[in-house]
């Protein structure tokens, strides 16, 4: 990925980052000039951005796969406007004396640029992570560092065998490894693990990871320019659609997985300017979007989604336009928690959230309500995390209660899910394995910060009945719920059931209904 061009004086060597994982690339000489195609002038097709050419043999022709989508196939619906490809590339001229030292420069920086990291210790005792982390230490720590080695293993093999590579796929992650929602994008907060993993342990991989996945979500996952007609704006996230190629898809608005964090850190790591360009890009968007409602009504994750992203711009620019709307978004909290007694409280989609605005703001009204949805949990302990504490677990959002108050009742279901994380291993929870790596990832060195602060810790103590004085709770869901103690054998339960007429993907419905 790095050539040069000299006399008996002076020359040039230059060079194309991740010039193999990207390709195709060209690097020409022509006389006394140097010439880097980013698209190959010769030898290769016309870039073409239908999703049959970039699918290859999985793409899946005319297919239905939910409601209408693609029913004339995908790429009948496709078009790219908007796209982006960010590429680095490096430049060093030199005099003949230099010019040894010039090509291991340009070498160095496309190949293993130096990396400059203050001790990892220091990092995490600063808490500018928004909380405490510990440091990576698997001498101390070994089971719980080998579930975190596991997420970053875990893509490293998945990258290779299936072969994410090329123009449009290098940096990307898998969702499911499906042609459903085959792009992971920001979908729970993937693309912030690896900068947390790297700056609480320095590892190369990990900062290269986080490195390229910024970089393919900013360019592919998002929309850079705005047109009527194909429904795009400047600044909105790609996924919707079933996200199988995610620039022929609808543009969600506000939502559970709308983040910027990896971005900023992209830029506070690696200095790029780009990242910090479509982070601003994404900001603005959306605060003039701010009569969405998910930021005007309580849509749980959704309006969680909401006060973090905000949050997070706030604190990265002190916008006032920002906090504006982060107050907003507490307001309607707020009123939901009056409402209904608790509201959502999983680390993925709403502690984080609640967190930072606390710590952002003072506000102790934030305080009393994330510290009352900690103490509902504690009490309950099976909500949201049903057998398997997968992405619904909550190791930062009772890590925190303990450190806004000390009170050590909030670590034994902290302590229990951890338990069952390293019984099972995160390839053993239920649920989708990406949403399992990103909540694990970004939360397992805020539990270590606790089993290294507390000493000695209290038993752990895991799902138990609702106590009979507090009322029943009405739950929404499309999976199944779990009832965990054998005194659940026997309960009651009111349904309300909406018949659909066009149920031609559920035909035995009748039969579901009547048990």
């Amino acid at each position: 990925g790095w050539y040069g061009l000299r006399d008996a004086h002076r020359g040039v060597w230059a060079g194309l980052t991740d010039f193999w994982q990207q390709s195709p690339a060209e690097l020409e000489v022509d006389g006394d000039v140097l010439r880097l195609h980013l698209w190959p002038a010769r030898g290769v097709d016309p870039l073409d951005l239908r999703p049959s050419a970039q699918l290859g043999p999985d793409y899946p022709g005319n297919h239905r796969f939910h409601n209408r989508w693609y029913v004339n196939g995908l790429d009948e619906m496709t078009q790219a406007y908007g796209l982006a490809k960010t590429h680095n590339l490096r430049l060093r001229f030199f005099d003949a004396p230099n010019r040894e030292a010039a090509r291991r420069q340009v070498r160095m920086r496309c190949v293993e640029p130096v990396l400059a990291l203050p001790d990892p210790a220091y990092i995490c005792e600063s808490e500018v992570m928004h909380g405490r982390l510990h440091p990576h230490d698997p001498e101390r720590f070994p089971a719980v560092e080998a579930l975190v080695d596991s997420v970053v293993d875990f893509y490293y093999n998945q990258r290779e065998t299936a072969g994410q590579y090329g123009w449009i796929h290098f940096g990307d992650v898998y969702n499911t490894g499906d042609l459903w929602r085959r792009w992971a994008a920001m979908f729970y907060g993937f693309p912030n693990v690896m900068p947390r993993l790297y700056l609480r342990s320095g590892r190369r991989d990990v900062w290269d990871f986080h490195r390229v996945n910024a970089r393919h979500v900013m360019d592919i996952d998002m929309c850079h320019l705005d047109h009527a007609e194909f429904g795009k704006w400047r600044g909105g996230r790609y996924g919707g659609d079933g996200g199988i190629a995610h620039y022929a898809a609808d543009i969600y608005t506000m939502g559970p997985d709308h983040h910027v964090e990896f971005m900023f850190q992209d830029y506070y790591i690696n200095g790029n300017l780009r990242a910090l360009e479509v982070a601003r890009e994404m900001l603005r968007a959306h605060a003039d979007r701010r009569d969405d409602r998910n930021m005007t009504e309580y849509r749980h994750r959704g309006t969680g989604g909401a006060l973090r992203f905000f949050s997070l711009g706030y604190q990265a620019t002190w916008d006032p336009e920002y906090l504006s709307i982060m107050r907003q978004v507490a307001d309607v909290l707020y009123d939901a928690q009056e409402r209904l007694g608790v509201i959502r409280h999983d680390d993925v989609y709403m502690n984080q959230g609640l967190i930072l605005y606390y710590q952002l703001t003072g506000e102790e009204r934030m305080r009393e309500l994330f510290l009352d949805n900690m103490r509902t949990l504690s009490r309950r302990r099976n909500i949201y995390v049903n057998s398997h504490a997968g992405r619904g677990s909550t190791f930062s959002g009772l890590a925190h209660a303990y450190w806004f108050t000390a009170d050590e009742s909030f670590l034994p279901f902290l302590l229990w899910q951890l338990e069952l994380a390293q019984e099972s291993g995160l390839s053993g929870l239920r649920g989708n394995r990406l949403a399992i790596n990103a909540t694990h990832g970004s939360t397992l060195p805020e539990a270590m910060a606790i089993l290294a602060a507390v000493d000695p810790l209290p038993a752990a103590a895991g799902p138990a009945i609702m106590e009979p004085q507090e009322q029943p709770l009405a739950l929404s869901s499309n999976w199944a719920f779990y009832l965990l103690q054998e005194t659940d054998a026997a309960f009651s339960v009111t349904l309300d059931v909406d018949l659909y007429s066009q149920a031609r993907s559920f035909p035995n419905w009748q039969e579901w209904v009547a048990q």
